[in-house]
């Protein structure tokens, strides 16, 4: 035991305390976003214990609980206190529970649970902190949540095989992908392949895939383009003690970004930030634009050449730009062009091999 950490005494003692008294148990409401039309399409419900001597994050009560033998007994307590919120959602939600595999078939947790004859709006969701265990057990109980109405997803989708597992056993109507498959994935070919790869075999299950952790507007930008429905993160929301409508920009960015996709692909979907730098400065190894006292491009530079920068609006047709990329002379053709706004003004960058991706990707599908 470290300093300043609770005591296996301390722990069980806590335990006991938040199980004779559930109102220690609060949960926060994190939205899950429709990315075509930016509204709320539900919550998930994330536990947050109060305790007067263990301060310690939820993970951690998991973790404590089961090694204890108190898991499922801890789990079953959230489930309970969040059946009762059902009545608080907003129309056309649902709302989102977390259960690990080791509870989901286990009494304390499928008493609560199954007791219910109805379950409607409300998704369970299967995490990945323990072994899968019986995976005809769990799949067993899937279908008889399901039989009451409630819906399954399955967390951490792509981190390892048993997660392949627990997809084929409960055959989900959610799959959710982790954040680190989503981090970055505007500029990580291999991260678009794998959520194109799980996009098709959701849809081969009659599921819905769920981004996870979206931080950043051009992340969420790269998953309305790859037609990934539904997604939750702190760009979105965050997670809140109360049902809290989705932020009005948010709604008319998706909304914004989703109509875009739907009329045709533009630059601005494949924008990224690039750095403004004056003559003389071109940084080593890296990409910059060199701009004038205007903040308007002058020559691109790729961390290798540089060549006079090629402007596009970010309304500009993705097909367009490419076609006017390979008019450049031979030395310049893959030089990421620069997106400006109606003064000319430096936006960002477009790289000519996403642009080459994307519509390659267009063709096949």
């Amino acid at each position: 035991m470290g300093p300043g950490q609770p005591s296996e005494l301390q722990w069980e003692q806590a335990l006991v305390r938040v199980l004779r008294d559930p109102e220690r148990i609060a949960l926060y409401r994190q939205p899950i976003v429709d990315l075509r039309r930016g509204v709320t399409a539900g919550f998930e419900l994330l536990a947050r214990f109060a305790d007067p001597e263990v301060d310690a994050p939820p993970f951690e009560w998991f973790r404590q609980a089961y090694a204890f033998g108190l898991g499922p007994r801890l789990e079953a307590a959230v489930v309970r206190q969040a059946l009762r919120l059902r009545d608080e959602l907003p129309p056309n939600t649902f709302l989102t529970v977390n259960l690990d595999p080791a509870a989901v078939a286990h009494p304390d947790a499928a008493e609560v649970l199954l007791v219910e004859t109805r379950l409607d709006r409300v998704v369970i969701e299967i995490t990945e902190t323990s072994p899968l265990g019986d995976v005809g057990e769990l799949g067993r109980v899937a279908k008889e949540l399901r039989e009451r109405g409630a819906f399954i997803a399955v967390d951490d989708t792509g981190t390892g095989y048993a997660g392949l597992e627990r997809l084929l056993a409960v055959r989900p109507q959610f799959v959710k992908v982790d954040r680190a498959f989503v981090e970055g994935v505007d500029q990580d070919g291999a991260k678009r392949a794998l959520l194109e790869l799980v996009g098709h075999f959701a849809s081969r299950l009659d599921a819905w895939v769920v981004a996870e952790g979206i931080e950043r507007v051009e992340e969420l930008a790269e998953l309305i383009r790859l037609g990934v429905p539904l997604g939750q993160g702190f760009l979105l929301n965050r997670p809140a003690p109360e049902f809290r409508p989705l932020p009005r920009e948010i709604g008319e960015l998706i909304r914004r970004v989703a109509e875009r996709r739907r009329l045709g692909l533009v630059a601005e979907a494949l924008l990224e930030a690039a750095e403004a730098v004056r003559e003389g400065e071109l940084p080593p190894g890296r990409i910059a634009v060199v701009v004038d006292g205007w903040g308007r491009p002058l020559r691109v530079w790729d961390g290798e050449r540089d060549g006079a920068a090629m402007k596009i609006s970010p309304s500009t047709a993705v097909a367009q730009a490419a076609r006017r990329a390979m008019l450049r002379p031979y030395g310049e053709r893959f030089l990421p062009l620069t997106v400006v706004d109606d003064a000319g003004r430096l936006l960002g960058i477009v790289r000519v091999e996403r642009m080459v991706e994307v519509l390659a990707s267009e063709a096949a599908a």
